[in-house]
């Protein structure tokens, strides 16, 4: 709306300029020592004016009979006029595309768009961006390559100054124009730093001699549409952590890989060793978070990012809880009917894909995860997959993936997943301070099992556990315990 008052305002004030050309010029230009009878505009040169017009009879003295002869100015009238219609037309075809309800942004020509994203507010600037990335696209309202890398530079503008704050609105055009080489590597990183949000999450109380889960998050920013590959590729690691200042050994190690696109996110989590010191103590951690090629078909560094963590923990004796444990079976409807299988698929390299999906979890929880065949040879026996958890009224999905070739029940045409509350796999989550625990949740989905080829070793598939599938959205790599993918995507 303020730049489409930008506008009109300027064709406003021409309409007025024309208008105040055309009314004085029909009034005129006065005549200096050029009277006439100001009721039958009789010119009275030479006439005593304290007589009678010799035309009209009126009497001259009277006030307001005489008045100053003025001439027609044409040119001023024309040039008036001109102006005039052309202040009021811009007016009169927006007062007609209103009333007809027609998508001003829809039929405005690129330079239009990209001079009204000065003035308009959050929201409509979000608008104009869908429209430029669906014209990026190409179709009816596409663009030329010049207007393409016009748009993205205007993009690449406002990243580079850092009192512009950054339209998540904008992310679908600028990440499509990346995949079609309309950004540099330069603008690139800007991008990934301003439109990804990056946190850090530990487990404020740990016993002493156990393993400290810490998460790291990156999330990606909020669009509208899926692109066609994800477009942010990052490799992250950690550089360095200490405990009051005093370097741990660099046993931590390992790497996450990880996609992010369509505002989804990624979570990493790890476990540290902590020692048998019991109190307070200042965590620090170093993160190194690579930002690499997404399209190429070799990866490519293009930058990295740097981020220094600061948090204070407490490490209590090994045998206290670090956490609260919940016994209220009454919970335990509400718990299994929360909990569900989005995906379970045995594929024919005999790995198991499993997608756990909790919709406003009643209570935090932790479970192990166990695979139990209904039927083949190793039928009624548990394989364990590993460990999930959700905080209390979250909804999202946690995704599993592990290899059972040595685990038997690749026979099976239909399992049961047995969710066993523990205590054990609530702590290894940074963020939960409770665990529900009460009888095992047994969701039976036979109908969820599907064997098929499996894709080539990299290619994408969904978030899974452990290093066995290439790196996708929501993944997390490496031999630490993943953390709850809470993106609804």
């Amino acid at each position: 709306m303020l730049g489409l008052v930008a506008f009109l305002v300027p064709s406003l004030c021409v309409a007025l300029l024309g208008a105040w050309l055309v009314v004085t010029g029909w009034r005129g230009r006065r005549l200096v020592g050029v009277v006439e009878c100001a009721k039958c505009r009789f010119e009275l040169r030479g006439i005593d004016l304290h007589g009678i017009c010799p035309e009209c009879g009126q009497a001259l003295s009277a006030a307001g009979s005489v008045r100053v002869r003025r001439t027609c100015r044409p040119m001023r009238i024309a040039i008036g006029t001109a102006l005039f219609l052309w202040g009021v037309s811009p007016i009169a075809m927006f007062g007609w595309l209103a009333a007809s309800q027609v998508n001003l942004i829809q039929i405005a020509p690129v330079w239009w768009l990209r001079t009204e994203l000065a003035f308009v507010g959050p929201a409509r600037a979000a608008e104009i961006g869908a429209e430029l990335d669906l014209r990026l696209c190409g179709g009816q309202r596409g663009m030329t390559t010049a207007e393409e890398q016009a748009v993205a530079d205007d993009f690449s503008r406002m990243l580079a100054d850092p009192a512009i704050a950054w339209n998540p609105g904008f992310s679908n055009f600028y990440e499509r124009a990346r995949t079609q080489t309309l950004v540099g590597d330069a603008d690139w990183m800007r991008y990934v730093e301003r439109a990804t949000q990056i946190s850090w999450s530990p487990r404020t109380r740990v016993r002493a001699g156990s393993e400290l889960p810490v998460e790291l998050v990156i999330r990606g920013a909020t669009v509208a549409d899926a692109l066609p590959i994800p477009t942010i590729r990052l490799r992250s690691r950690v550089e360095g952590v200490s405990i009051d200042g005093r370097d741990l050994p660099g046993t931590w190690g390992g790497e996450s890989g990880t996609s992010i696109t369509r505002g989804g996110h990624s979570g990493w989590t790890m476990g540290l060793p902590m020692p048998d010191a019991v109190g307070k103590a200042r965590l620090t951690m170093r993160y190194r978070i690579d930002v690499v090629t997404a399209a190429e078909p070799k990866e490519r560094l293009v930058g990295s990012i740097i981020r220094d963590f600061e948090g204070e923990i407490e490490i209590v004796g090994s045998e206290e809880p670090a956490l609260r444990v919940v016994r209220d079976e009454s919970l335990a409807a509400a718990i299994a009917s929360a909990l569900s299988v989005n995906r379970l698929e045995l594929t024919d390299r005999r790995h198991v894909d499993l997608m756990i999906q909790v919709r406003n979890a009643p209570a935090d929880l932790g479970f192990e995860v166990l695979l139990r065949p209904r039927d083949g040879a190793h039928a009624g026996r548990e394989i364990a997959l590993g460990s999930i958890w959700f905080a209390s009224g979250a909804t999202s999905g946690y995704g599993i993936g592990r290899d059972i070739r040595d685990l038997g029940g690749t026979d099976a045409t239909a399992v049961d997943v047995v969710l066993r509350p523990s205590v054990a796999a609530a702590e290894r989550s940074p963020r939960l301070e409770s665990a529900w625990m009460g009888a095992d949740i047994v969701i039976e989905e036979p109908s969820l099992v599907r064997r098929f080829t499996a894709p080539d070793k990299g290619a994408a598939q969904g978030p899974t556990q452990g290093p066995t599938q290439g790196p996708t959205q929501g993944e997390t790599q490496g031999a630490t315990q993943p953390a709850p993918n809470e993106s609804s995507s």
